[in-house]
């Protein structure tokens, strides 16, 4: 995984890109896509997007590409990514309001970007941040497993999955970024361990 470029939106705005409210109690992650093909559509430009963007309240703690994971929220404060939790376990993990203890990742897709490396800097993230919180597999959820709102399309409809390289089909897709989560959790917390921080 690319080291974590903090790109902190300012607190000169709150309730936008930066809402600044404590988040007390983190519970999990929800995986997110930004579903911009676009070239030039990367993590900054994401990052920067959900500073200025004013139609409605939008942000997310991480944003990844295929150089970068770059931190907009600090973990202990509320991004607004998730909605209202609708699924059961969404509400069983989050309760009505997830983005109050859903950690928020939102995942590259540009046109140009190795889509390889983007995967391997999300599951490098996830992994990080399970080991550090302790959480196991039942903790990581799609947003589409929060509201049913078709994101990351690619993990639920097996036309993205193809075009975006998962041969396998998306419920494929799901699993085999679940599986490989795991072995970067543990990887994770075995360098912890030999790093002396547990």
């Amino acid at each position: 995984m690319h080291p974590v470029v903090k790109l902190l939106p300012k607190l000169l705005t709150p309730g936008w890109g930066r809402p600044g409210k404590p988040m007390a109690d983190p519970r999990g992650i929800v995986v997110h896509w930004t579903a911009n093909l676009n070239p030039g559509a990367n993590a900054v430009a994401n990052r920067n997007w959900f500073e200025t963007f004013r139609g409605y309240k939008v942000s997310a703690h991480y944003v990844v590409d295929d150089t970068r994971v770059v931190l907009c929220v600090p973990e202990n404060e509320i991004a607004y990514h998730a909605g209202t939790a609708t699924k059961p376990d969404a509400l069983a993990l989050f309760g009505r309001s997830p983005n109050n203890h859903a950690i928020g990742i939102e995942w590259c897709v540009n046109q140009g970007s190795n889509g390889a490396e983007t995967y391997r800097n999300v599951v490098g993230l996830c992994g990080e941040i399970m080991a550090r919180y302790g959480w196991g597999q039942a903790t990581l959820l799609r947003h589409f497993d929060v509201t049913g709102k078709i994101c990351p399309a690619f993990f639920i409809d097996n036309r993205w999955a193809e075009r975006l390289g998962f041969t396998a089909g998306a419920a494929h897709a799901w699993q085999q970024f679940r599986r490989d989560v795991v072995v970067a959790t543990r990887a994770a917390e075995v360098s912890a361990i030999m790093a002396g921080r547990r």
